[in-house]
């Protein structure tokens, strides 16, 4: 069973409103091309 590596921090205030906002934004064309990059990367055959 895998151990927490620490405590989950808790946003307050201007932190949390940040976070929720960039949780909402489409993803950069970059970012995009990360993820289909690190998809391909993790096929395995069975």
């Amino acid at each position: 069973m895998a151990t927490p590596i620490g405590d989950t921090p808790i946003l307050y205030g201007k932190e949390a409103e940040d976070f929720l906002n960039s949780l909402e934004k489409p993803l950069s064309k970059r970012k995009k091309q990360i993820f289909k990059e690190m998809k391909e990367q993790r096929h395995v055959p069975l």
